[in-house]
Order: structure tokens, then sequence, then C-alpha cells
């Protein structure tokens, strides 16, 4: 995957190799290479942060994305690759997924722009182990992007868009949908307690908020879909799609439950 973002940043990355290919005629000139701007963190076109040998007025990154939450962890402790991963998997999950095809991508180019070290520790019997440290520019240049961003909370579930057209579910069905979900929730409050005891995941005040705001968001989704699956009247035995249906109807859909 390394490979792919073609970038050299000292022993833990090969350097990137970029063939000067002309036409079979040789008449056209290749295209120059821009170098790569050195002390900038790059979060998007438009958006870095200078870092403390940048000529460039600092602008902060407009969202929180992969590339600064790993540097936000390498401000904790120093990691490998695959610690990360291993932190993405656990609290991160519920609300901030990443997996090895962006986070590698991220370390390559916060490597490259002097951001964080890597050192090599060789393991008898298995490949070389890398691990990340931040540096002086990369703890500034965090700071500097936890100033400037404005966080989003964002939501994208394909529970509540299913349920959106609940009255073109089978009864049958939709009871499966909203038990499973339940379910799941009540897994994760379960799975994130566990979470609360293991300083290694929590080792911050911020973390351990992390976690109970997801414990208590999760529990306070099943509590909900418990008590007003009720709600969800136009099903009783099968799919009756209509405009609408009538008060009695109503009420003794919502006596045969759901």
């Amino acid at each position: 995957m390394l490979q792919a973002v073609g970038i050299s940043a000292g022993p833990c990355f090969a350097g990137h190799f970029r063939p000067n290919l002309q036409p079979p005629g040789g008449s056209a000139r290749p295209r120059p290479v821009a170098p790569r701007p050195r002390g900038r963190l790059q979060y998007r076109a438009d958006t870095t942060v200078a870092a403390p040998h940048g000529a460039a007025t600092p602008r902060s990154p407009a969202y929180m994305d992969v590339k600064t939450v790993c540097l936000g962890l390498l401000s904790i402790q120093p990691a490998s690759g695959y610690d990360l991963k291993k932190q993405f998997e656990s609290l991160f999950r519920h609300f901030f997924p990443a997996g090895y095809g962006s986070i590698y991508p991220a370390l390559a180019d916060l490597a490259a722009d002097g951001l964080v070290d890597c050192e090599r520790i060789r393991q008898a019997g298995k490949p070389d182990r890398k691990l990340y440290r931040i540096t002086p520019a990369g703890r500034s240049a965090f700071r500097n992007s936890l100033a400037g961003i404005e966080p989003r909370h964002r939501l994208r579930s394909e529970f509540l868009a299913m349920i959106y057209f609940a009255d073109q579910l089978e009864a049958d069905r939709l009871r499966e949908v909203l038990d499973r979900r339940i379910e799941e929730l009540r897994a994760a409050v379960a799975e994130i307690d566990e979470l609360e005891k293991d300083p290694l995941a929590t080792p911050t005040s911020g973390a351990r908020f992390v976690a109970g705001f997801g414990a208590a968001v999760a529990q306070a989704a099943a509590d909900y879909i418990e008590q007003n699956r009720g709600l969800l009247l136009a099903h009783r035995q099968g799919r009756r799609p209509r405009r609408s249906t009538a008060p009695e109807e109503l009420q003794a859909g919502g006596e045969q439950g759901l």
C-alpha cells in the first residue's frame, strides 16, 4: 500500500522513483514534477497547517481526518501502524473507523512532512516493527489543527434510512430489524463498558469522556427503539402500502404491537 502513495520519508519508507518517460518519437519533453512542499501538513488541497519552518500564514484543516487523528494518538504515546489500527478498531470504531488503507498513507504523509519520526525495531523471525513518534513540529501542527477545526458531528445510519420506509416492510422483517438493532446497541454498551476498565484503551480524561458519551448514546438509542417501536403502526401481520390508515386500525395495530 505504501508504494502507492509515492513518498520518501527516511528509514521507514523506500524512495519514490518517478521515471522520465518520453513517447516513442522522443519529441515531447517530460513535464517536471513539482517538489512536495516541506514544513506543512497537507489535509486538503485548499487547507494546510503551517509547521514551525513554514513561511505561509497558518491555516487550520477543515475537519478531523485520519491523518489528524493519527497525529493526535501519537501525541499520547508512540505507536506502530498495527497499534493505531487496534485503537481505531476499539473505541474509535464506534464514531471514527479507519483501516490500514487510510492509516498507512496517513503515516507516510506525516513522516514526509517531518511531523513524525519512524524507527525500525528488529524482531526475531518477524518483519521489522516500525514505531512512530510525534516530533515537536508534529505536536505544534496538531495543536494548531485543534485550535482551528470546527468539529462536525455527523450521522450516517442505514438503519434509520430503512426505518424511514417502514411502511413498505413486512411486519416480520420490521421486527427482525428492530430486534437486531437493539441487540447491537446493547452489545456496544457492554463493549464500551469493558473498554472503560482498560487504562490502555482510555488513557486520558478525553478518552474516558468519549467512551462514556458513546455508551450513553447507544443506551439511549436502544431504549428509544424499545419504548417507541409501537409508533410504527402501519404494520401488523403484513405489508399494506397506502397513504393513510384509519384511527381505529391504528389502535388495533398498536395493541398487537411490534
